[in-house]
């Protein structure tokens, strides 16, 4: 039987790979991008009560943050691609640290 998170995995995996490719032909699939996007802000939900998270997922997301770096350099909008590549990383250190996108407000206090 195969879980939510390994479902996940899979996918995340199919996305990344989507994205990457059409950054290699000198494209970009936005409709991987927001799906990527979508899933990881999901991920930060479902494992944010959780004290482990599966290294494959973590290696998938900063497999994508790195390409994406490495193909800016070639791509027509890669300021755009800069911040994509921020914006996934922001979601991947969300999730080292246990926390979602709506934990932190900006001008609110947080209280720990």
């Amino acid at each position: 039987m195969i879980t939510v998170v390994e479902q996940d995995q899979e996918q995340l995996r199919s996305l990344v790979g989507r994205l990457i490719l059409s950054l290699q032909a000198g494209e970009m699939d936005q409709l991987a991008w927001e799906e990527l996007t979508s899933l990881s802000r999901a991920l930060t939900l479902r494992l944010r009560a959780s004290p482990l998270v599966p290294k494959s997922l973590l290696k998938e997301l900063r497999f994508a943050i790195k390409a994406m770096r490495a193909e800016a350099v070639r791509h027509k909008d890669h300021q755009r691609l800069l911040k994509m590549a921020d914006e996934l990383e922001l979601t991947f250190d969300l999730i080292l640290v246990g926390e979602a996108h709506g934990d932190r407000v900006p001008g609110v206090p947080r209280i720990i």
